[in-house]
């Protein structure tokens, strides 16, 4: 199975708050944060571009 390379980014509420979750070190809101966050960003990122004609 090859693996799959997938690039996010964190626009800069993300980051601060990911900072706070790190500094913290809140395991409970570090995993809430991978669910509402980061998996969402992952699938996007797999689901690839949308396309479609232009309008």
């Amino acid at each position: 199975m090859e693996k799959e390379i997938v690039a996010i980014s964190l626009d800069q509420k993300e980051q601060m708050e990911l900072e706070v979750i790190l500094t913290d070190q809140d395991g409970k809101a570090a995993l809430q944060f991978l669910k509402d966050i980061i998996r969402k960003k992952i699938k996007d990122a797999q689901a690839g571009p949308i396309c479609g004609p232009s309008r």
